[in-house]
């Protein structure tokens, strides 16, 4: 089954490049939608089987960035958590956490829906190990 392909971006002078040499291929592009399009092309000349390829830009700055948004979306998600044990209004959450509702809405539909996950599926030390 051919999946998508995650490939990180380097920026070189003027230029996207990636080289993947566990599929023997190299590309480049002046914007990140050509060096998709290059990517593509290079998967399929290689005969490398793929549904689609992502391309993350990749350079320090970005990455301090996504660790940045990583951080700040975990704490929202533990505030309204917090807010929500105690049966918090909506509008106060958004208020409290400084988002909209529609994103507090989503924090706790994600909430609920890793919940439900748990649910069907637990995870529990006792009782995981048969004849101890």
């Amino acid at each position: 089954m051919s999946e998508v392909i995650r490939c990180l971006a380097q920026r070189r002078a003027r230029i996207w490049t990636v080289a993947l040499t566990e599929f023997g291929v190299y590309a480049h592009g002046r914007t990140l939608a050509v060096l998709q399009e290059n990517l593509v092309g290079a998967f399929t000349l290689a005969g490398v089987p793929f549904s689609g390829v992502e391309v993350v830009a990749d350079t320090p700055g970005l990455e301090a960035m996504r660790a940045a948004h990583s951080t700040y979306e975990a704490a929202l998600e533990e505030a309204v958590a917090e807010l929500a044990v105690r049966r918090t209004p909506l509008r106060d959450m958004a208020a409290a956490t400084g988002v909209s509702m529609a994103e507090v809405k989503r924090v706790l539909a994600a909430r609920a829906e890793s919940a439900e996950e748990s649910a069907e599926f637990p995870q529990t030390l006792e009782g995981s190990s048969e004849g101890g």
